[in-house]
Order: C-alpha cells, then structure tokens, then sequence
C-alpha cells in the first residue's frame, strides 16, 4: 500500500562516492559518528524499512575506522608537521651553523633567563601583624600541605563513593562530609590569601 510517503535519505550516507567521502569525513571529525554507526547498523537496502540492529558488524567497522583515522593517522600527521616546522626553523634560524658547545651555552643562558626565585615569607617580621605571623608560619609548614592533600584526596574518595538505592543516612553523612572539607578548603584560601 502507498500512503503517499516517499523514501528521503539521511544527510550522511554512502550513496554516492562523493558522498561518502563527507560522511567519511564528518566520521573523522568525530563529529555526529554514533549516529552515522546507528543508521548503517539499521540500514537493509534500497527503499527498505530499516531493521533495528540489522548489521551489528559494522560497530566494529565504525570504532577500527575511529581508531585508526582519529587517533593514529591524525597523531601521526600533527606529529610530521610539527616536526617539519621545527626543522625548518632551524634551518631559517641559521641555528644549524653554530656548534655543539655553542648550543649549549645558549641553552644555559636562556635557561638562566626564564628561572625565577621562589619566593619565600619571612616568618616572625615586626612590622606585620600577628596574625599575617602567624598565617605565614603555617604556609611554610611542609606538615600543612600534606595536610591538605590528604584532605583532597579523601574529599575525592568521598565524592565517588555513591551507589544506587544508597541510604539517606549515608547520602546525608556524605553531604555534611562535603560541607567539612569546603570548610577546610575555605579556611586553607583565607590563610593563603593573609599571608601572601
């Protein structure tokens, strides 16, 4: 029976030769590719009703393409052109003439260059108040710290730790958990921020 209906097309597919370089394309961008895989997945022929799951082998055709085109070929293109570029640059730079020692003393020198001191707080300066004193006395502390990276840590461990159907005990222990360590983030803030 015809209800008037005609078959159209999705954007991308592989009709035409041309057209399946832009779907091979946009595959590559990464770009729309889960619903390329569906549709091909589905697809059964020529002005037929596509089945669901029809062809599951091409899954496996969509993520080896993905794999190689995205990851590996596309890698080893950036990593040409970057090397290419850094090649020619020398070359322009004339740096290709100058010899090994010198090289290497132009090294150190910009090396030299780009390094700044740290800056290190003075504990105990009369002129500050004592509460700055006493902020700087513990940023200088290598004990807070660890302190605070534990601290992380266990508001990490704490913020993956949920399950499905978990109790609203927990889920309540955990929220006012979450609320101690932005406490202790807060105040580890405030202290920085008084003794810098």
């Amino acid at each position: 029976m015809n209800y008037g209906g005609e078959w159209t097309n999705r954007d991308l597919n592989f009709d035409t030769t041309s057209q399946a370089f832009v779907t091979l394309f946009t595959v590559q961008s990464t770009e729309g590719w889960i619903d390329v895989m569906w549709n091909s997945v589905d697809a059964v022929g020529p002005d037929m009703q596509p089945i669901l799951g029809y062809r599951t082998i091409y899954i496996l055709y969509y993520i080896i393409l993905i794999v190689l085109l995205c990851m590996l070929f596309l890698n080893l293109f950036v990593g040409v052109v970057c090397e290419t570029f850094n090649k020619e640059s020398e070359n322009l730079s004339f740096n290709h003439l100058l010899g090994e020692d010198t090289k290497n003393w132009i090294q150190v020198q910009l090396m030299s260059y780009s390094a700044k001191p740290k800056v290190r707080l003075i504990e105990n300066q009369p002129q500050v108040s004592w509460l700055r004193n006493f902020c700087i006395k513990v940023t200088n502390n290598p004990a807070f710290d660890n302190v605070i990276v534990v601290c992380i840590l266990l508001n990490t461990v704490a913020l993956a730790i949920v399950w499905y159907q978990m109790s609203e005990e927990l889920v309540h222990f955990f929220e006012y958990l979450n609320y101690v360590f932005m406490g202790i983030f807060t105040v580890e803030a405030a202290i920085k921020l008084v003794a810098h």
